[in-house]
């Protein structure tokens, strides 16, 4: 189809969802943006290029979560 590609971007992060795409010859279409990739569209701290937080998710959509983080060891500190 002639036109560009528009993602739906349910939490207006500007990276829509890959899975709810329309093709259109207009400029812009409502709801919608030009850039894909949102691994989770409902959730603006997760998107494209966005550094990646301690919480369990995967921030930049990279299919890694946590992972550019730095862990540290917590032992159990029985004797006080």
């Amino acid at each position: 189809l002639p036109g560009s590609a528009f993602y739906r971007d349910a939490d207006n992060d500007a990276f829509g969802d890959d899975a709810d795409v329309v093709q259109s010859c207009l400029t812009t279409v409502a709801g919608r943006v030009t850039r894909g990739g949102d691994c989770a569209d409902n959730d603006a701290q997760r998107k494209p290029g966005l550094a990646e937080t301690c919480d369990g998710k995967d921030n930049d959509c990279n299919l890694e979560i946590d992972d550019t983080l730095a862990f540290v060891d917590w032992f159990v500190d029985g004797d006080g």
